[in-house]
C-alpha cells in the first residue's frame, strides 16, 4: 500500500505547520487583549505590562506582548455608540433596488451631504467602500 507524504497532502489541504498556527492563534489573543475597552477589568494590567518586561515571575501576558512587540498605544478602540430601540436617524436612508433608480435618484436629490456605499462578500472574504460627497468635493 502506497501513502503520501504528510507534508504534502497538509500543503494541500491549507493546514499551516503545526508552529505557526499556534503563533497565529497566540497573535490574536494578544491582539484582542490590546484592543480592551478601558472598562474592562484585565486592560490596567495589560497596559503595564506591555510598558516595562520584568526579569522574573513574567505572566503569560508580557510573554505574549513582548514576544510580538505589540504596545497597546498602537492600537485603536473603537467606542460602540448606542441607540435606544425606537431610535431613527436625522438624515434620510434610500437603498433602491435597481441601478436604473439609484441613478434616476442620484440625479433628483439636492442635499449638501451625500454619502453612497457598496459591500461584498466573496471566498469568505469581506470588502466594503464609502464615498461622501460635500458639495462637489469628493
Amino acid at each position: 500500500m502506497r501513502s503520501a507524504p504528510t507534508d504534502a497532502i497538509d500543503a494541500c489541504a491549507y493546514i499551516p505547520p503545526f508552529p505557526l498556527l499556534i503563533e497565529k492563534i497566540v497573535f490574536q489573543a494578544t491582539s484582542r487583549l490590546v484592543t480592551l475597552p478601558k472598562s474592562h477589568p484585565l486592560e490596567q494590567h495589560i497596559r503595564r505590562a506591555a510598558t516595562r518586561y520584568i526579569s522574573h515571575h513574567r505572566s503569560p501576558a508580557h510573554e505574549m506582548l513582548h514576544a510580538f512587540r505589540i504596545c497597546p498605544i498602537d492600537f485603536e478602540t473603537i467606542v460602540p455608540c448606542k441607540h435606544r430601540p425606537k431610535w431613527a436617524p436625522s438624515f434620510p436612508i434610500r437603498v433602491p433596488a435597481f441601478k436604473e433608480a439609484a441613478l434616476e435618484e442620484m440625479t433628483s436629490i439636492h442635499s449638501e451631504v451625500i454619502m453612497y456605499s457598496d459591500g461584498s462578500g466573496l471566498n469568505r472574504q469581506i470588502g466594503a467602500a464609502t464615498v461622501l460627497y460635500k458639495g462637489e468635493t469628493e
